[in-house]
């Protein structure tokens, strides 16, 4: 484990990413997929699993959880605005958590047709549900469920859905005007 603003982040995440890497490359040396398409692909699936990995990892020095792991979820009216998330430092970072899983599903579902596409945004979308209810269920780590976690991390969700959606409008732009000459 190492720390980051006293959290623990597990080291286990940077193996993970680099074997999805030489699974895409195989993939792609295979010819089974276009380097492209791959590519946004594994880095949705090392968002997720580096969201999943650092949600669900044993609380770290300063990060002690809203309530004990033996009771219930904490339910309460969440504080929104930029100035509420930016007064504390684990809100910012459960924000920061999902955007690059919003920015990829968006990269990916833009390249997939009909219910495919709902579906991938629609599982991005659950993410912070099932992260919420795997710390409830597996109370062991040390975590508790807070709705506001869940409310943050789906405005990351968001954000970076948004910022995907203008990456590939900018991708889209410069194919349509690939081709064309002049002012």
């Amino acid at each position: 484990m190492t720390h980051v603003w006293g959290y623990r982040i597990p080291l286990l995440v940077v193996p993970v990413v680099l074997l999805y890497a030489v699974v895409a490359a195989w993939w792609v040396w295979r010819g089974r997929a276009h380097l492209a398409v791959t590519l946004e692909r594994v880095l949705l699936g090392g968002a997720v699993v580096f969201a999943t990995v650092v949600t669900m990892s044993p609380p770290g020095v300063r990060d002690r959880g809203v309530l004990s792991p033996d009771r219930g979820c904490a339910v309460h009216r969440v504080a929104l605005g930029a100035a509420a998330v930016a007064a504390d430092d684990q809100r910012i970072l459960n924000v920061l958590l999902l955007v690059p899983v919003g920015v990829f599903a968006a990269m990916v579902a833009s390249r997939l047709r009909g219910a495919r596409t709902l579906l991938v945004v629609a599982a991005g979308a659950a993410l912070p549900l099932f992260f919420e209810a795997g710390q409830q269920v597996f109370r062991g780590l040390g975590r508790s469920c807070d709705t506001t976690d869940l409310v943050d991390n789906w405005t990351g969700f968001l954000l970076g859905l948004a910022a995907g959606s203008v990456v590939v409008a900018l991708r889209w732009a410069a194919r349509r005007n690939a081709g064309r000459v002049g002012p």
